[in-house]
């Protein structure tokens, strides 16, 4: 039985196991602090075949496990990893949730061609360049590069309208040095995948994002040409120009303008900032020598004597290694320091920072420190906040952190997730912080705590937020409480606990929000949370909670959030859920729910985010679920839903999914109207009626759409009229009784599933041009035109050729005759798949020359003959299924050169040869199946 895939957008923090299937996107290792020949964390961006994406991250320890398989642009099968919190300044997706992969994390290169090949997923301008846009998280965008140079904004164009300055540093400076030195500058187009947003003088910019942002010059793509026109024809008036320069007085050349703005500011220099690289910071813009230090943005002064008393240099792109004998160290009268967001890789905590006497708020998160934290810490005893978070390297001593907590009295914050704290007893958690009587926040989240809790470990005296999620190696149940906590948060997710939650934790009745999402908890969700009358945020999912789902929420009159997925609930909804009028986010997927919605979902005025997929819901979709005003994500799918899909006017749709359900009727009319659908599923169902495919063109930010198995359903195409589906990335419609598919322009699509339809004639070339994977399996083709490497001139093929094609599969068709060389002319080929036809003659040799092929299938055919003998060290092939031929003579030797070669399949052939002792070269080698000179099949498992 075939392993079943999951989405994306489907994940959230459970024990059980997801399988993805996806592209590494971008993949970057992190600076180790102790060997600089060795990588101290690895980060991978993922996309799946719907174009969402989601981050990853692989701990330093596990780095040897991955980090040769893993590489940018493959596609893999994903699987036994643990889901956690998207959290941070730098966040490179928008998904709530991201993958953290573990010892048991199982990788595997897929031979699916479904995922897109085009990995940059463009934000609208107006939705980056708004003053409430969330600059955590990372976007992609491109435009036109009209200026560059000291005092002139560098900035990109898009659509016509948007102009935006651009800040690069570091490494990206010489790209951009290199690029401008090609001579081909003059309207540059520029794609920036994963940059960063800063505020900069009240307008929106982007900057580069370390390791993060990659950033191409003039790329190959279909929104190339269509920005570059864009830009021409908003500029035919002027004539055109090169980039903007500074005027010939003050010009210096471009390497050194940018070696001047590389904000490489050390500490040291930050009293003498008559350097051009301030310009590129926004606090230290209005560092200018010979004014009052005390006006400069970022520096607080005390207004009796003028001493600095708060330096505030938070994410300011600082980089270089912090000295003992830095002159931030003079600055003795400082009440506040913030460092946070900066590179300072390979610089220890030094033990001065312990002399800052009347420091109450110290921030060094995120700055990449290391070693560990000095005993004279203890000596900051005026501090009321201290932020150590995100310094992966930073060690904590038992001793050091006794100290420190005894001496700071009036602590009242303190952050030190994601630091080490391995060598801390957990036993004395509770008994270093019991006697911090001011201590309000106290974050431990992912420092690597083990074994188990003790009765009343969360009871600190005046203890409000209390993070301890991610800390797998935790143990145990929860632990009973005695105590009534003014606790307001509390967040133990993904942790090792096991066991139902103690009823003791009602007596926590000023919680706000608890997270116990991605443990081993099981047992019914306890009637006593009817007591937490105050919870505004509730996840529990990912667990293993059975029974019904309680009637304890109905009192929450404040619940905004509430989190059920991936348990084994059962039973109906409570109606009373549909009642609570403040909520947003409603997640109920992946259960065993059962019964009706109801007729009557009026209460989620607010409701944003709806899913109950996979579960064994039934009846009809209520219409006024369908209007509901904030709605922008709704997920229903593989359920048992019946009846027509009423009219829907929930206008803010982003999402849409219906599919794996039994609904019928026509796809109503009304879903051509929610013009901010992204992604459209309604695969799957018994839908019927004419659609009128140029519909789908009122939908212009439509990325994902599928429609498949619908087996009643029917698609028209008009003729002699032209629409163009710009952003359409993902088409699928295999089942729906397709007999033509005519030209269509698609300049960005990268996946086109027609499989499964009464498709016949010749497959023409320019179907092989539309996108970056093809999937014609299961049709009538009977041959294929002639492959030409010219384009056929329309308008995606100028971005997009019969080189580019990645993936084909035309098996189970009618395909006859000898297969034309020409076939080799689609160079980037990776997978070849034309199993099952009537194919006959030789196979052409020149299949074996193409280095990019890595799966090669053709069995159940004609061909006779010999194997091809060329195959090259360059070869990339991992799948040669030639089963079921009338081929015969040898197995060609050069085969040992396919260092990557998993399964060969040479069953069912003429071939007369002996086993070749030579394939046991072959490391990666799984499984043989081969046919010997007496005919007697031998099936050898190299691999268990």
């Amino acid at each position: 039985m075939s392993t079943k895939h999951n989405f994306i957008s489907n994940v959230s923090p459970r024990k059980q196991s997801w399988t993805l299937v996806v592209r590494v996107v971008r993949a970057w290792f992190g600076q180790d602090y102790k060997n600089k020949k060795l990588p101290f964390f690895m980060e991978l961006v993922l996309m799946n075949r719907k174009g969402d994406r989601i981050g990853a991250s692989i701990r330093r320890t596990l780095i040897y496990k991955f980090k040769e398989q893993l590489q940018e642009g493959m596609v893999f099968t994903i699987s036994s990893f643990n889901v956690a919190s998207n959290s941070g300044s730098y966040r490179p997706s928008c998904n709530e949730y991201k993958l953290d992969f573990t010892i048991n994390t199982k990788v595997k290169l897929s031979k699916t061609v479904l995922v897109p090949t085009n990995v940059y997923s463009f934000t609208p301008a107006p939705h980056v360049f708004n003053e409430s846009y969330d600059n955590n998280y990372l976007v992609d965008v491109i435009g036109v590069m009209i200026g560059v140079g000291v005092g002139v904004e560098r900035e990109y164009e898009r659509d016509g309208t948007y102009r935006f300055k651009c800040t690069l540093f570091g490494e990206y400076v010489e790209e951009l040095n290199s690029f401008l030195s090609s001579g081909e500058s003059q309207n540059a187009v520029v794609a920036i995948m994963l940059t960063k947003v800063k505020l900069f003088q009240g307008k929106p910019a982007l900057r580069n994002a370390f390791s993060y942002t990659r950033i191409t010059f003039n790329p190959e793509m279909g929104e190339t040409k269509e920005i570059r026109k864009s830009f021409l024809s908003a500029n035919t008036n002027s004539p055109a120009s090169g980039l903007i320069q500074l005027p010939n007085s003050s010009r210096i050349p471009v390497n050194e303008e940018f070696l001047l703005l590389t904000p490489r500011t050390t500490i040291e220099e930050l009293k003498n900032v008559n350097k051009s690289s301030a310009l590129l910071l926004n606090k230290t813009a209005t560092w200018q020598n010979g004014t009052d230090c005390c006006s400069w943005h970022g520096v607080t002064c005390d207004t009796i004597y003028g001493h600095v008393i708060g330096l505030d240099l938070g994410d300011e792109g600082l980089d270089g290694i912090l000295q003992p004998n830095s002159t931030l160290f003079d600055l003795a009268h400082l009440q506040t320091l913030n460092l946070s967001s900066n590179d300072f890789s390979n610089s220890h905590f030094h033990s001065k920072f312990g002399g800052f006497f009347n420091l109450t708020h110290l921030d060094l998160s995120n700055s990449f420190f290391k070693g560990e934290v000095p005993t004279q810490i203890s000596h900051l005893s005026k501090l009321e906040s201290l932020h150590l978070s995100e310094n992966f390297d930073l060690i904590w001593g038992e001793t050091t952190l006794k100290r420190f907590v005894q001496n700071a009295t009036n602590l009242r914050e303190l952050f030190l997730n994601q630091t080490n704290m391995s060598s801390i007893r957990l036993n004395s958690i509770n008994f270093l912080f019991n006697k911090s009587s001011y201590l309000v926040t106290l974050n431990l989240k992912s420092t690597e705590l083990s074994g188990k809790l003790k009765k009343n470990a969360l009871c600190l005296p005046s203890i409000q937020e209390l993070d301890m999620s991610e800390n797998s190696y935790l143990q145990g149940e929860l632990p009973e409480l005695s105590c009534n906590a003014f606790l307001t948060t509390l967040d133990l997710s993904d942790c090792g606990f096991q066991g139902p939650i103690p009823l003791s934790f009602s007596n926590f009745t000023h919680l706000n929000s608890i997270s116990l999402s991605e443990n081993q908890l099981n047992g019914s969700i306890p009637s006593s949370f009817s007591n937490l009358q105050r919870l505004i945020h509730v996840d529990l999912s990912f667990n293993s909670f059975s029974g019904q789902i309680p009637d304890v929420f109905s009192a929450m009159t404040k619940l905004q959030e509430l989190n059920l997925a991936s348990n084994k609930l059962q039973g109906q909804i409570p109606f009373s859920l549909f009642n609570l009028t403040q909520l947003v986010t409603l997640d109920c997927s992946h259960n065993k729910l059962e019964g009706p919605l109801g007729n009557k979902i009026t209460g989620f005025q607010k409701l944003t985010y709806f899913s109950l997929s996979d579960n064994f819901l039934n009846g009809t979709i209520p219409p006024t679920l369908l209007s509901l005003p904030s709605l922008e994500h709704l997920e229903l799918s593989n359920n048992r839903f019946t009846g027509h899909i009423s009219a829907i006017s929930s206008y803010s749709l982003d999402t849409l999914y219906l599919s794996g359900n039994k609904l019928q009727g026509n796809i109503p009319k009304s879903i051509f109207n929610l013009t901010t659908l992204t992604r459209l599923d309604l695969s799957s169902n018994n839908l019927s009626g004419v659609v009128d495919f140029q519909l789908f063109s009122k939908l212009h930010w439509l990325f994902f759409l599928s429609l498949s198995h619908n087996s009643q359903l029917s698609l028209t195409f008009e003729s002699n009229v032209s629409f163009i589906y710009s952003r359409l990335r993902i088409l699928y419609f295999p089942s729906v009784n397709l007999t033509e598919f005519p030209k269509i322009e698609f300049p960005r699509l990268d996946s086109l599933d027609l499989s499964n339809n009464k498709l016949n004639g010749s497959v023409p070339n320019w179907l092989l041009e539309i996108s970056g994977s093809l999937n014609l399996a299961g049709n009538r083709f009977t041959s294929i035109d002639q492959i030409s490497t010219q384009s056929i001139g329309t308008y995606y093929s100028s971005s997009r050729n019969i080189n580019q094609l990645g993936g084909l599969d035309l098996s189970f068709n009618l395909l006859a005759g000898d297969l034309s060389v020409s076939i080799c002319n689609m160079s980037s080929l990776q997978t070849l798949n034309l199993e099952h036809n009537q194919l006959t003659g030789i196979i052409p040799q020149c299949l074996a020359d193409l280095s990019s092929l890595q799966v090669l299938n053709l069995q159940m055919n004609k061909f006779h003959g010999t194997l091809p003998s060329n195959f090259s060290k360059m070869s990339a092939l991992e799948t040669l299924n030639l089963y079921g031929n009338q081929l015969e003579g040898h197995i060609p030797r050069s085969l040992s050169l396919c260092k990557g070669l998993k399964f060969l399949n040479l069953g069912s052939n003429k071939i007369e040869d002996e086993f070749p002792d030579w394939l046991q070269t072959l490391q990666d080698l799984k499984a043989i199946t081969l046919v010997v000179r007496y005919q007697m099949p031998i099936l050898k498992s190299l691999k268990p």
